[in-house]
């Protein structure tokens, strides 16, 4: 299901102008080492891309769920 899922959420990611995580984790440091950015600028960065990413796994989460159990659907009552 990944195989599926990463090509359409690359393209998602490219089409929205945002970044992949590997960019804030390799190119940040680099400017720290070229003094161009601190390394509190760099914690600062960092930490709201990790909040943003289990921010967005939860609400997946909470979707796959309602999608697998079926919790959007109403079944009937049994007499």
């Amino acid at each position: 299901m990944g195989a599926l899922l990463f090509p359409a959420a690359f393209v998602i990611i490219i089409l929205l102008g945002l970044e992949l995580v590997t960019g804030s984790f390799a190119l940040i440091p680099v400017a720290v080492m070229a003094k161009k950015a601190t390394a509190a600028q760099m914690m600062k960065n960092w930490f709201w891309v990790i909040i943003g990413h289990v921010l967005v796994a939860v609400i997946y989460a909470i979707l796959y769920i309602v999608a697998v159990t079926q919790l959007s659907v109403r079944s009937p009552i049994m007499p």
